[in-house]
């Protein structure tokens, strides 16, 4: 009988202090199910990051959340899904901005926020941006483009149809990243060197302005 008393007591003791560590640490859950979803679709980039909110907690109270890219606190928001979707007729302007913050990769994380003091949960779950989305309409214009030759070794020739004034030609690695850049181009010829980059997959995007001309795969070989 004894025994079961002190067992009661400890287990009652076990109790209480835990229920204090909740009460003066509070849980703070994270997020959970973090998903990006990145598309283009000419002349967007578009995008929609969701999640679902964390578990409930006995000791605070859910006030939003906080979108980090990389360390840098993006916006604070009490929706669980944000974005910027004009492919799929959301026209809002409002998170244009986003993927432009360093126009390559950066994580992105987000973290619950709590009661009036705006405590934020740890995160346990962060998502790649991999630069921008590019190639879902990239024979739009390849009747108007051509590359010679295509797959190269040192350097390429592209000829377009239009006569460019002031074109910007980007070159884009298989994860969305600008490796190369060519300004102020004029006329209908440009020339591409390889100089230093390693052979693989890339993309080329020309630009006049807001307008695109051309987005073309490439092939750099060895």
């Amino acid at each position: 009988m004894q025994y079961k008393i002190k067992t009661m007591k400890k287990l009652f003791l076990l109790c209480i202090i835990t229920l204090s560590c909740l009460y003066s640490k509070g849980q703070l859950n994270p997020i959970k199910d973090l998903n990006f979803s990145h598309s283009y679709q000419e002349p967007y980039n578009c995008w929609e990051l969701w999640w679902t909110q964390p578990d409930s907690s006995l000791t605070d109270t859910l006030i939003g959340y906080n979108i980090y890219r990389d360390t840098n606190l993006y916006t604070f928001t009490t929706n669980t899904i944000i974005g910027w979707n004009p492919c799929i007729g959301n026209p809002d302007t409002t998170n244009m901005s986003f993927m432009q913050y360093n126009m390559g990769n950066f994580y992105i994380h987000v973290t619950a926020v709590y009661n009036k003091s705006h405590i934020e949960s740890l995160y346990n779950d962060s998502t790649d941006f991999g630069g921008i989305a590019i190639g879902i309409n990239e024979n739009l214009y390849s009747n108007k483009f051509q590359i010679s030759p295509n797959p190269f070794f040192q350097q390429t020739t592209l000829q377009t149809g239009n006569i460019l004034k002031i074109a910007t030609l980007t070159l884009y690695n298989s994860y969305g990243q600008t490796v190369k850049q060519i300004k102020n181009i004029s006329g209908q010829t440009i020339t591409l060197h390889r100089d230093n980059l390693p052979s693989g997959l890339y993309f080329l995007r020309l630009t006049e302005g807001v307008k695109t001309f051309a987005i073309e795969k490439i092939l750099i070989t060895d």
